[in-house]
């Protein structure tokens, strides 16, 4: 959709490179399991490092307790998988919006 993209492969590298680029970077998706960190430990470190952080978050489970925990903490939204590039898009969007 012609957004630039950084890639993290877990929650620690997230954290690197959101440090490196926070000035840059507009919305982050984040999956909800990841390797080292999961996405709420990973979303509470990259408010520490910037408070405002939009933080839209990704999950094939079921809307739980760790999705709600998520959006309590301050994520703009979920994004359910599997999704279609539209959903995403949208998704994308309104996070960018928000």
């Amino acid at each position: 959709f012609g957004y630039p993209v950084l890639l993290a492969e877990d929650g620690f590298a997230a954290q690197r490179v959101f440090k490196a680029h926070r000035t840059e970077i507009d919305l982050v998706l984040l999956d909800m399991i990841m390797p080292q960190l999961d996405g709420l430990e990973t979303l509470r470190a990259l408010q520490l490092i910037e408070p405002g952080v939009k933080v839209l978050v990704s999950s094939g489970y079921d809307r739980d307790r760790h999705i709600e925990q998520m959006l309590e903490q301050g994520a703009i939204g979920v994004v359910m998988k599997p999704y279609e590039l539209e959903e995403l898009r949208d998704a994308v969007e309104q996070g960018l919006a928000a």
